[in-house]
Formats: structure tokens, sequence, C-alpha cells
């Protein structure tokens, strides 16, 4: 059985990923705001995936692995892209009902990012938040528990695909049930956020036990 009160980085993951409780408590937040972070939160775990594959290459002293490893980070970045731009597509129509063209009319767009400077004033703040959250896993895990020895160029490009199509999942499952149901209770809310933090600590825990074995010979 995992331990996950083994690991500090996990007290900074349930911290920030409780900011959207306070945010349907204090600040009027809805489903929308609570799946528009989760959403911007993916481009952290893939910023993070990225700084992971190049603090290992790094480490390389031949220049001909150094190049050959590099190359994994432009088909990371495209099949992350596509996947990403998928999601935010469905997320805009079930959110805000926008169509696909509103992506390629400049105009509309901006009226469309002005009118919801409130919304995004919010989400921005909680996503630094977890920014911050997931910077501290990454130094203190993968830099000072060195597990970097342990990692590998592919298993790093893998790794956020895991970690991403989890939180599609809640995404999914939340507009699923926004197009059913409609607006819901502050509870429900709270609840869906819940899910999502068991969800991150089960998959971040588990991430740490497959380098364990390092940590515990360092």
């Amino acid at each position: 059985m995992v331990k996950w009160f083994k690991y500090p980085s996990v007290i900074p993951l349930i911290i920030a990923n409780l900011f959207p409780v306070l945010g349907v408590l204090f600040l009027g937040w809805n489903i929308n705001q609570i799946m528009f972070l989760y959403w911007l939160e993916t481009f952290i775990i893939y910023f993070f995936s990225v700084a992971k594959i190049l603090f290992l290459v790094s480490k390389e002293m031949n220049l001909g692995e150094i190049v050959g490893k590099l190359m994994i980070i432009p088909l990371l970045s495209i099949f992350f892209l596509f996947f990403a731009s998928f999601q935010g597509f469905m997320l805009a129509w079930i959110i805000f009902r926008l169509d696909f063209v509103v992506f390629f009319n400049i105009n509309r767009l901006l009226n469309f990012l002005i009118n919801n400077k409130a919304l995004f004033n919010d989400v921005i703040l909680a996503l630094f938040i977890l920014l911050i959250s997931h910077y501290f896993s990454f130094v203190s895990n993968y830099v000072q528990r060195a597990e970097w020895k342990k990692a590998t160029v592919a298993g790093l490009a893998e790794q956020p695909f895991l970690r991403v199509f989890l939180i599609y999942i809640v995404l999914d499952f939340g507009g699923l049930i926004n197009a059913i149901l409609g607006p819901y209770s502050n509870a429900f809310l709270i609840l869906f956020v819940f899910s999502k933090i068991v969800i991150d600590v089960i998959a971040h825990t588990s991430e740490r036990e497959r380098f364990s074995t390092v940590a515990k010979l360092d």
C-alpha cells in the first residue's frame, strides 16, 4: 500500500488543489472556472516533463546522445498540444458555448477574453499556486531525491500523458454532468474538487514509489 504521507511534496499538492474550494465558497466559482483551471494545469505538467528531460540530458557527456535524446521533446510537444487543443476546444464549447470558428476570429476572441477578465484573473492566481506545487515536487523529488538517476528519456516522455489523461477524465466527467444536470450545488463542486485531489495524490505517490529504490540507495 502506498503511504502518501512519506512524501513532503504531497502537502503542497493538496494545499494548491484546495484553492478551488476557496473559489467556490468565497469567490463565486462554478464548474466553469474549475474545469478551465484543470485544463491549464496540464500545460504545467507538460512544462515540467520537458524540464525533467532537459535536466537528465544535461548529465550526458556524449554529444550524440544529447542530440538524440533531445529529439524526443518535439515529438512530446506535438502529441501533447494535439490532445490539449482537442480538449480545449471541447471545454470551450461545453463551458462557454464557443464554436470552433471563434479561435480563428481575433475580434470575437478578444471580446470574449475582455468580457471574462474576472474569471481569468482568479484562475491565473490559482494556476500560479499549482505551479509552485509542481516546482516544489520537481526540486524535492526529481533533483534532491535524485529520481533523475533512475529516469529514462522514454519514460519521462510517457509519464505526463497518464497524469494528463486522468485530469481529462475528471474534466469530461464534469462536462458531462454539467451538460445533463446543469448548474449544481456548492457541495457537489467541492466533492468534484476533492475527487480530483484524490486522483492527484494517488498518481503523485505512485510516481514517487517507482523511484523509491534510488532514494533509499542515496
